[in-house]
Parts: structure tokens; C-alpha cells; sequence
């Protein structure tokens, strides 16, 4: 995760590719629990979230981050 982390803060789209075989079936199923009957949005939606993190990565703090 590291990184892909590295990669994305530097808008290298490897890290785009990692962070897609990595987790776009885990925040797929996330969108798909909230969007319910609307799954003609699904797509759109992880695309959405995609984006969010690849605009949004210079935010990530990684002291956050809480793994077990």
C-alpha cells in the first residue's frame, strides 16, 4: 500500500492500477450496499471514488490509518 500511496501522490498511474486491483472489488461492494435498487449508478459511482482519491491522495495522513 505504501507504494501505491507513493505512486499516486506523485500521479504516476501505476498507482491508479494498484489501488484498482487492490480495492475496486471491496469499494465496489461498498457503493453497491448503498446505492441498493440504483445499480444502474454503480460504475459511475466507483469511477467517482476513484477519482476522489486520485485528486484528493495530498490529504491522506497515514497516522490515520488503523490497520489490525
Amino acid at each position: 500500500d505504501e507504494i501505491m500511496i507513493k505512486y499516486i501522490k506523485k500521479k504516476k498511474e501505476k498507482g491508479m492500477e494498484l489501488l484498482i486491483d487492490n480495492y475496486r472489488g471491496i469499494i465496489t461492494a461498498i457503493v453497491r450496499k448503498h446505492l441498493g435498487v440504483l445499480i444502474n449508478y454503480e460504475d459511475e459511482c466507483v469511477d467517482d471514488v476513484l477519482m476522489s482519491i486520485w485528486n484528493n491522495i495530498k490529504h491522506f495522513d497515514n497516522s490515520k490509518n488503523t490497520t489490525t
